[in-house]
């Protein structure tokens, strides 16, 4: 039976995007953590992951970030032995290009067209829903 509640991470530099998708998914139940960057996210900072369970059901993250990419966050994290699935390491981009496309759909993740309709967000939930179990445990971050 899948969780109700899941705990999502958003990372994303844009304040205005963050707080919305954030909002939206705490008023539907859900646990979630923002970063404005993905340097600020302590799953992160540990670089290779000595973690018991995920640290999150799913991951958001904006591929257009000053710093970093969302694609440089996402392509290191099955390497450093992540436990999020790969399929809900999400990338969320209003510049799709095809070698974009190609190089998400290679690691396994997913993309996502801004602008996010609320609709879209709580699809992808609800599909992630069914990959998980509601007995996991989720690390500490």
């Amino acid at each position: 039976m899948p969780p109700e509640k899941l705990r999502i991470l958003i990372i994303d530099d844009e304040e205005c995007i963050r707080d919305s998708l954030a909002m939206h998914l705490s008023s539907l139940g859900h646990e979630v953590l923002t970063y404005e960057t993905p340097v600020k996210c302590p799953a992160f900072k540990t670089h290779n992951c000595h973690m018991e369970g995920p640290c999150a059901d799913i991951i958001f993250v904006d591929q257009n970030m000053p710093g970093m990419s969302g694609l440089e966050y996402l392509k290191p994290l099955t390497h450093h032995g992540c436990l999020v699935l790969p399929p809900h390491r999400i990338m969320m981009t209003g510049d799709v290009t095809l070698e974009l496309k190609s190089e998400i759909k290679r690691m396994g993740a997913q993309f996502v067209q801004k602008p996010l309709r609320f609709e879209t967000l709580e699809e992808i939930i609800n599909n992630a829903k069914v990959f998980i179990s509601s007995d996991r445990v989720l690390s500490d971050l």
